[in-house]
């Protein structure tokens, strides 16, 4: 058996396999930083895809297997990513409590993600999703909730990129309620992001934008996510969970004066 953190070899591997089966069954990769048997598996053969994934969840350290040998299955996966290809080949192996995620070369790593999360949660049948933002002058952290349960958070460094992930996490999830929480802690980004926000119409006609006061937001002990959260991804969940006013217009002072 050989062990790889490098989602490169796997990629050669997939390839070598064009030629020879035998290789490709004694191949197991592992995401780093293991500090128990991770929650998700990859099972696919279409190797861009399978690079672009493990790429994502390396970059957001987190913990994933991708396997081969499908009889290879633990009890303690619960998200198997595989392709519809694959997916007939895998039925005789996996266990009942493994949620089976199904994804195609056309989705977007940060989709598939984020699909993956909602399934660790079994949050499939869900009504709202809660997106958190709190504006900072260099990186803006954000928060992703359903049904007001935690799911994942992220750092985003301008504003074109993160309306960008906004209309990308709506079209992920297109039929249920939007909701945006912005935090007011600093009033003049605040309402530039209000005002970007309201100006496309793929965000303003299909989520509701709210205000939030954003006092002690960064004091969070706990993620429940795999990686390490930044302050700013704590301050972005804090605020996705605080009572929120609706914007109407753009943010105001406390003096009731537009900003």
């Amino acid at each position: 058996m050989f062990i790889c953190s490098d989602p490169i070899f796997y990629y050669f591997a997939l390839q070598y396999t064009i030629y020879s089966n035998e290789f490709l069954d004694k191949v197991i990769v592992i995401g780093e930083n293991l500090k128990k048997i991770p929650e998700i598996c990859i099972y696919m053969h279409d190797a861009r895809l399978f690079y672009q994934i493990t790429r994502k969840f390396r970059a957001e350290d987190i913990p994933f297997i991708a396997l081969d040998d499908l009889s290879r299955f633990h009890r303690n996966w619960r998200v198997l990513i595989t392709t519809s290809d694959d997916v007939e080949k895998i039925s005789p192996f996996w266990y009942s409590s493994i949620t089976v995620l199904e994804v195609n070369s056309h989705d977007n790593p940060d989709q598939i993600l984020l699909r993956t999360f909602v399934y660790l949660k079994n949050l499939q049948n869900f009504h709202t999703m809660t997106i958190g933002i709190d504006p900072g002058k260099r990186l803006t952290g954000v928060a992703v909730f359903f049904d007001d349960v935690f799911v994942y958070s992220r750092e985003i460094t301008n504003l074109a990129d993160l309306y960008q992930y906004i209309i990308l996490a709506f079209q992920t999830f297109p039929t249920q309620m939007k909701v945006i929480k912005i935090g007011d802690g600093v009033i003049n980004l605040t309402k530039k992001y209000i005002r970007r926000l309201m100006q496309g119409e793929d965000i303003k006609n299909h989520s509701e934008i709210l205000l939030v006061n954003e006092t002690n937001t960064t004091k969070r002990p706990y993620n429940g996510n795999h990686k390490l959260t930044s302050k700013h991804e704590k301050a972005a969940m804090f605020i996705g969970r605080r009572p929120a006013h609706q914007v109407l217009n753009y943010p105001r002072t406390k003096k009731g004066k537009k900003c």
